[in-house]
C-alpha cells in the first residue's frame, strides 16, 4: 500500500507544475494522508 502511495506521489510530482504543487502540498498533504488511510481501512474491511 505504501509503495502505491509513493508511486502516485512521484507521478503527481512529475505532472503538476512546481508552483501549483507548493500551494497544494502544504494544505493537501494531510488531506491525502487521510484519504489514503480511509481507502486502506475500507480495503482492509473488505478483505476481512
Amino acid at each position: 500500500m505504501r509503495v502505491v502511495a509513493i508511486l502516485v506521489s512521484a507521478i503527481l510530482f512529475y505532472l503538476i507544475p512546481d508552483a501549483v504543487l507548493e500551494t497544494i502540498f502544504s494544505t493537501g498533504f494531510t488531506a491525502c494522508r487521510n484519504i489514503s488511510q480511509y481507502i486502506f481501512n475500507a480495503v482492509s474491511n473488505l478483505i476481512k
